[in-house]
């Protein structure tokens, strides 16, 4: 089986390697990509994009250049020749004006159907894209959804887990802008550029009148710090503070998309909590003494952790997001 892998912008390195290692384990596989993307990983072949195809500075100008991309495929590629087409990424309104009725074609969904939501030109786009498109989601009630809504046939894949190797001593490492001795504070470890300014204020609040309870690191445009918390722009050791943390908070409400970090706590066996909407609640049934869903900032100092609890959904989670299962469910959906 011959399968053409299309990602467009060159984003999520992580996840896409897993998933063009799935693709190699079913057939041959050629990545059209920016040049450079992913050259670790070994594919059968290679497509480069052009650079100044992608070279764009305002929104409408990303949609030329995506539609430009497109063009660019279908002149230099046989689409013929390929009995599957996956896109690890697209652009809805240059997906439908730009691209063919060709056979096979199978759409990753990051946050097509969450922004189409919150606009009706995008959603008319959306609805009328290829009638024989598959869509590959990463929860049920995104599949579900499209399936509703569209007609249109709906997988969910598991987002592979890419859990680093991390030293789990207990011991929070800071960065080299932390300066901070957290002592047997509580790390809430707000990670996500998604959370909103507000969701993150009142956070801060939150953590300077409970301060000898918690302390809160949080990521943010620019470095500020107090003594109950700081913000800072990166995180140098990411994992290290993922793995040491007792709360990993998102702020941001995902309805019809997913969060990454989300899954990173859970593959770390880290209390997850969230804000109620659709992945909140989707997650919270799926492990239910991991994810927490909070009203109010003040709703943290009333969870109770059980570890035992914890410790077997989080061996759940690395099963169902493992590389075998990610793996099957691929092949199930492309058969």
């Amino acid at each position: 089986m011959r399968v053409l892998a299309i990602e467009p912008i060159g984003s999520h390195k992580s996840f896409n390697n897993i998933f063009l290692r799935s693709f190699r384990a079913i057939g041959h596989v050629t990545l059209v990509a920016p040049q450079g993307y992913l050259e670790s990983c070994n594919v059968d072949a290679r497509i480069d994009i052009p650079a100044p195809l992608l070279r764009h500075k305002t929104k409408v100008g990303a949609r030329w250049s995506a539609i430009r991309v497109l063009h660019f495929i279908q002149r230099n590629i046989r689409l013929k020749d390929y009995d599957i087409i996956v896109f690890l990424a697209y652009e809805t309104i240059s997906f439908f004006i730009s691209w063919p009725r060709s056979r096979k074609i199978f759409l990753f969904e990051h946050n097509n159907i969450d922004n189409a939501s919150d606009s009706w030109i995008k959603m008319f786009f959306y609805r009328h894209l290829l009638s024989k498109v598959t869509h590959l989601t990463f929860q049920k009630h995104i599949a579900q959804h499209i399936s509703d809504i569209c007609g249109r046939r709906a997988v969910c894949i598991p987002l592979p887990c890419c859990r680093a190797d991390v030293s789990d001593s207990g011991v929070l490492e800071k960065n080299n802008a932390m300066s901070k001795s957290f002592g047997k504070r509580k790390i809430v470890f707000s990670p996500s550029s998604s959370t909103p300014q507000s969701i993150q204020d009142e956070l801060k609040k939150f953590v300077t009148r409970e301060k000898h309870v918690y302390y809160a690191i949080c990521k943010g445009k620019s470095i500020e710090r107090d003594d109950a918390w700081e913000v800072q722009p990166f995180f140098e050791k990411f994992e290290n503070l993922l793995s040491s943390c007792d709360i990993v908070l998102l702020g941001a409400h995902f309805d019809y998309r997913v969060s990454g970090v989300a899954y990173e706590a859970l593959s770390y066996g880290k209390p997850l909590v969230l804000l109620n909407c659709s992945f909140a609640r989707e997650l919270h049934d799926e492990y239910p003494h991991m994810v927490f869903i909070i009203k109010e900032m003040s709703d943290i100092q009333r969870i109770e952790i059980n570890q035992e609890q914890i410790e077997k959904e989080q061996k759940k989670f690395l099963s169902e997001h493992s590389f075998d299962t990610v793996l099957s469910r691929i092949e199930s959906a492309l058969f």
